[in-house]
């Protein structure tokens, strides 16, 4: 199971983190949510750890879902390397820009909506160098 970064988990990051844990798509012991409003509250529901962005920013699947004039800020504190996956789910932020910032990673934009926050829904833009493979 790889381990996963939550920079920012407000109501998405929060509905994603809910859906994949009741999915069993990651373990609570494998996640970390870098939130100072909700990441305390986060860890104490579901297990999982709360953390700085660094810490975050070290998983293998770091989930980026903070609001978009909070982008620039989160990316220039998370030193995240070639064989980790970003996860953006910043509305309104291209895929090119979080690419860019976080190069080389791989980056794939998400656009959820309602239908996540009931566990039913997502859509993904894969970016270069993302695959389909399940990594």
């Amino acid at each position: 199971m790889q381990t996963v970064g939550f920079i920012g988990c407000g109501k998405m990051g929060s509905a994603l983190l809910a859906g994949w844990l009741a999915a069993g798509v990651v373990e609570a012991g494998a996640v970390t949510v870098a939130d100072p409003y909700t990441g305390e509250g986060l860890a104490k529901q579901h297990g999982v750890r709360a953390g700085d962005v660094a810490a975050a920013a070290a998983a293998e699947v770091v989930v980026l879902a903070v609001k978009p004039h909070q982008v620039a800020d989160a990316l220039g504190r998370a030193m995240v390397g070639a064989d980790q996956l970003v996860i953006s789910v910043c509305a309104g932020v291209p895929r090119a820009a979080i690419a860019e910032a976080v190069a080389p990673a791989r980056v794939v934009r998400v656009m959820p909506n309602l239908g996540v926050r009931l566990g039913q829904g997502v859509a993904l833009v894969l970016g270069d160098g993302a695959t389909d493979a399940g990594d």
